[in-house]
């Protein structure tokens, strides 16, 4: 999904009320999709390519094969793409299995079963770090974006994420 991390832009999405679906091998190509939706706007369809470990080719025989005709079970669908079925499960909408299968969730942002005890140990929300100065310290997120580009000079640019969004570091 390009610069940002898949979960970052489907955070994002989410917090400006787009709807995103999960990766259904029923329907999901190798790339994101709109798909239309009963009330009108369309919703992303998350790509095959962002469960861990699949390759194009694979994603390419999972298209194929439900153009010729839909997947009627696991064995049939593992049989005419060629795969193992098993690491293409289907993916409740539970935080774990979002993050070891896709690395992303549509559940809950996985900080916010942890807000109280971070906001005791004063880890900062993203959006209240948006007032901070740029010279004020703070505690916040997770680091889901680390960029040293060998041209910078030594910059370090950081993407730091949470529940409430992402807040973009640069680090002399």
């Amino acid at each position: 999904m390009g610069f940002y991390s898949s979960s970052a832009l489907v955070q994002g999405a989410t917090r400006h009320d787009v709807e995103v679906l999960l990766v259904d091998v029923c329907v999901s190509g190798w790339e994101c999709s709109l798909e239309a939706r009963e009330h009108g706007r369309p919703a992303v369809c998350l790509e095959l390519d962002v469960i861990d470990g699949t390759e194009h080719d694979a994603g390419l025989r999972i298209e194929e094969a439900r153009f010729v005709e839909p997947f009627r079970h696991p064995r049939d669908f593992a049989a005419r793409a060629y795969l193992n079925a098993g690491r293409f499960n289907v993916l409740a909408d539970d935080v774990a299995a979002g993050l070891r299968r896709i690395g992303l969730t549509l559940g809950r942002y996985p900080l916010s079963f942890m807000r109280e005890r971070l906001s005791a140990m004063k880890v900062i929300p993203s959006d209240v770090l948006h007032w901070f100065s740029k010279e004020q310290l703070a505690r916040g997120g997770i680091v889901t974006v680390r960029q040293k580009p060998k041209t910078a000079n030594g910059v370090v640019s950081i993407t730091i994420e949470d529940e409430a969004g992402t807040v973009k570091v640069i680090c002399w």
